[in-house]
């Protein structure tokens, strides 16, 4: 039965298929970022290593 209320699908949970939906994208994304960082950080060592460190600060 659907509701006469103005607005009353706003007060739904987004349902798990819904949210598996956008999980799945964003954790591709991140699978992707994740391994051109991998696959790129040995080659740019210059880039990507810590310019000082923590024991040489200290005197």
């Amino acid at each position: 039965m659907a509701s006469t209320e103005a607005g009353s699908h706003r007060n739904q949970s987004p349902s798990a298929s819904t949210f598996l939906s956008t999980l799945i994208p964003v954790l591709l994304i991140v699978a992707v970022v994740l391994s051109v960082f991998l696959i790129f950080r040995p080659k740019y060592k210059r880039v990507y290593e810590p310019r000082t460190y923590l024991p040489l600060l200290r005197k």
